[in-house]
């Protein structure tokens, strides 16, 4: 059976909220750059401040908007997907 740890942090919560969209940012070029160890060290750590926030909200009744960033992403552009066409030999021809 899991115990929940129960102690006093003091977070600033727009700092964190700050510092999350950092991580983000790293996670992203992370997983571009297919670099597998840092993706996966990334994720334990967001996957803490995820819990952090959700505890502040859920069990310490902190207003969301204070705790989360309600701000909304900027649109990205959409990439087109690159069309190729290709030669099949099914002929068994070598």
């Amino acid at each position: 059976m899991a115990r929940e740890l129960v102690f006093r942090l003091r977070i600033d919560w727009a700092d964190l909220k700050d510092q999350k969209r950092v991580l983000l940012q790293l996670l992203e070029e992370a997983c571009r750059l297919r670099d597998t160890e840092t993706v996966n060290g990334l994720e334990g750590i967001l996957g803490l401040v995820d819990e952090l926030q959700d505890l502040a909200v859920d069990k310490h009744d902190l207003p969301y908007e204070a705790v989360f960033d309600t701000t909304p992403e900027p649109e990205r552009p959409v990439k087109e997907p690159t069309l190729r066409r290709i030669r099949l030999d099914i002929t068994g021809d070598t």
